[in-house]
């Protein structure tokens, strides 16, 4: 799925709706922290709601706290 819609792409296209969680680093050097944002609007736009998880200080990297994230998230 296109993180921005274009002319090409329908809503309708659309089948799955999966539960979805969004981790950021608002430290990330490597995907720009404001990403989530547009993500969550895009996913938002074709009815999936995700689950946001902002962490300050986080660099593009998976640590102990992300693992627990996603661990809970996966339970």
């Amino acid at each position: 799925m296109p993180l921005i819609f274009t002319e090409d792409f329908a809503t309708g296209d659309v089948d799955a709706k999966p539960d979805i969680m969004l981790i950021q680093g608002l430290a990330d050097d490597v995907v720009p922290p404001e990403s989530i944002d547009m993500t969550q609007k895009t996913l938002q736009s074709v009815g999936v709601e995700p689950q946001l998880v902002k962490i300050p200080g986080l660099r593009h990297q998976v640590t102990p706290q992300v693992l627990e994230y996603l661990a809970e998230f996966l339970e």
